[in-house]
């Protein structure tokens, strides 16, 4: 449960920013930004099929 609360807020606080609805929020954004912040989001396989390999 504290990983979607992360992740919630951290799509509003970008939508906020963006000054968007969070349905308008980037995915790729999105899920780079909780990559970035340590979400496992899946194996190397995985996050270069998300393309978000860098």
């Amino acid at each position: 449960m504290m990983h979607m609360g992360e992740a919630g807020g951290t799509a509003a606080a970008m939508a906020a920013c963006n000054g968007v609805v969070p349905r308008a929020l980037d995915v790729r954004s999105l899920q780079r930004a909780l990559l970035d912040a340590g979400f496992h989001l899946g194996d190397l396989d995985r996050i270069r099929e998300l393309g978000l390999m860098r």
